[in-house]
């Protein structure tokens, strides 16, 4: 099976999974994990609250609590959401 798509639509999808665990998905819940690319081409999948806590702003421009994706396949991107963010919150 040939899947292919784009890190902003793993990146939904997680979101959606994520959004089903008690942790991400109660009170301030995940609303969104956003692909963002910067100037330096640098990729984050940066994760926003329903309150707006997580978006990227002058002081944090790929958001407060950015994972480095830059690089990663869809299994990257699985890795790196889950130590560098998800299972800390």
């Amino acid at each position: 099976m040939n899947i292919k798509n784009t890190k902003q639509e793993f990146l939904s999808e997680l979101c959606k999974l994520l959004r089903m665990t008690t942790n991400l998905g109660a009170g301030n819940a995940l609303k969104e994990l956003r692909y963002v690319k910067d100037e330096e081409n640098d990729e984050w999948a940066v994760p926003i609250f329903e309150d707006g806590t997580g978006e990227p702003c002058k002081a944090w421009p790929t958001g407060y609590y950015a994972v480095f994706i830059t690089g990663d396949n869809n299994m990257g991107i699985l890795s790196d959401v889950w130590n560098h963010f998800a299972k800390y919150y």
